[in-house]
């Protein structure tokens, strides 16, 4: 396959039985989806959202040089691919091409029967007792990083950044046997994000890069520039506790239940910083939800009665009363509503007959997500919908996938999404910074912010925290 994802050099074919919805799908030609971009300042989505409008049509087909591409909102279509016939459908190679630099030998560029064995020795890492103990791990790191922000200058904060510390520390903990990034690591767990978010950028660069120019010029001219020594900086962290520990893993936990099914410490090592990069999802998630609470004072008011009706004990809420809470799954489910953590799932069908051209399918979530058809207020932050089980439809919320490449860390992403909003809520109150810019969705690898989201924070009454933590804290950078 070349670099373009719809595009392949070898020797064209055509899919031996695309489904009856693309088949019926509107004809756009290469021209009109080219000025509808340019019309679009070369926002996809919205070229897409307009389409979708123009023609009348959740499926579009376009027809490139050597392959039939099918865009698509149709939920339908989307789980009779991806459910219903998974096996005919495969990954296209695109988030190989794009994503292993980073995430190679790793769950999420695999296929075949090693993506399914692979798949089968990470899922011990998210049963039930292993999400006890991350939950337990992440009510001690957020407790500290939130108390932290009593000294925040001008009484403000990047979310994005704060989140991710947060999300850095609690998974090397978990992953890690209680390996401690602020104990260990020069820089702590501030130095291990920025470099996160350094290698998050330098994919991005390699979706539009089809030739990778950019890369291999940044590299002739400096061997060592930010996106690779930001990748070795978390790359040998990781090894290193995990060729160290691979004789005194604790019997219990993740890092010794992937040692055992995994026989190469080097895949470990490999798995862990792919199942840690993910986290940036939840960071992401958050940072949208943080922004939309301050835009939605009463809706944060109300999340912020349910959670203080929590009962405490010295470690925190319990995690099984805190995923009763009715309006914390509301809030969480509608922020991966508006903005879902992968805005495209891309599949290629090919079929064995000599010069027949294969298909390529692209389905917006995005769109999926606000289907004005489908959903009401499809553009409104409404976490209410979600308290009436009759106005949901369950086919058009896809935020972690469908079939079965469903993220395997599901309940990990929401775990983390509940205690560290819960921890947040009870200490401050978010409010909008006067002038302060709305954060745009840029959609590439991830839907993340388009800068940090900044807010401004307002205590709250003493009574309702959390127990102060009684370790030192560490300066952060704000």
């Amino acid at each position: 396959m070349s670099g373009c994802p719809f595009h392949q050099t070898s020797t064209p074919q055509q899919v031996s039985s695309v489904p009856e919805r693309a088949v019926r799908a509107k004809r756009v030609s290469l021209p009109r989806l080219g000025w509808n971009l340019v019309s679009a300042r070369f926002h996809f989505i919205h070229t897409l959202q307009r389409l979708f409008k123009a023609t009348g049509s959740d499926t579009l087909s376009v027809w490139l040089p050597r392959t039939n591409l099918y865009i698509s909102a149709d939920p339908k279509l989307c789980r009779e691919i991806l459910v219903d016939r998974p096996e005919e459908y495969p990954k296209t190679g695109w988030e190989h091409r794009v994503l292993s630099p980073a995430m190679e030998d790793g769950l999420i560029i695999l296929d075949g029967e090693e993506w399914k064995t692979r798949r089968h020795a990470s899922a011990s890492c998210f049963g039930a007792k292993s999400i006890a103990q991350l939950a337990g791990i992440l009510s001690e790191v957020s407790a500290r990083r939130v108390s932290g922000w009593d000294h925040a200058e001008g009484r403000s904060i990047e979310l994005n950044h704060e989140f991710r510390c947060v999300i850095n520390e609690s998974m090397m903990r978990f992953f890690l046997d209680g390996s401690s990034l602020d104990e260990t690591l020069p820089g702590g767990s501030d130095e291990f994000s920025h470099a996160f978010s350094r290698v998050e950028k330098g994919l991005e660069t390699r979706v539009f890069d089809v030739l990778f120019l950019k890369e291999r010029l940044r590299t002739l001219v400096s061997p060592s520039n930010g996106f690779h020594r930001s990748l070795h900086t978390v790359t040998n962290f990781i090894e290193e506790r995990v060729f160290d520990s691979s004789k005194s893993a604790g019997d219990q936990s993740a890092l010794k239940n992937l040692m055992d099914r995994i026989p190469s410490r080097r895949s470990v090592s490999r798995e862990i910083r792919n199942m840690s990069g993910a986290g940036a999802t939840t960071a992401h998630l958050l940072s949208w939800i943080g922004h939309l609470l301050a835009s939605h004072p009463e809706k944060q008011e109300r999340l912020r009665t349910e959670v203080l009706g929590l009962q405490l004990t010295e470690q925190g809420p319990e995690l099984s009363e805190i995923e009763k809470l009715p309006y914390l799954s509301a809030v969480i489910n509608e922020g991966l509503r508006l903005f879902p953590p992968a805005p495209y799932l891309i599949r290629k069908h090919v079929s064995g007959r000599k010069g027949e051209r294969p298909s390529f399918f692209m389905f917006s979530v995005w769109a999926i997500h606000r289907d004005p058809k489908v959903w009401r207020d499809a553009d409104q932050f409404a976490p209410e919908r979600w308290l009436d089980d009759s106005e949901i439809p369950e086919q058009s919320f896809i935020p972690f996938g469908v079939g079965p490449r469903v993220c395997i860390g599901k309940r990990f992403a929401l775990t983390e999404a509940r205690i560290i909003l819960s921890t947040l809520l009870r200490r401050f109150r978010l409010e909008l910074i006067p002038n302060g810019r709305i954060p745009l969705p840029v959609f590439t690898v991830l839907t993340r912010p388009d800068r940090g989201v900044r807010v401004g924070l307002v205590p709250i009454l003493r009574e309702a925290l959390l127990p102060a933590p009684q370790w030192p804290l560490q300066e952060k950078a704000l």
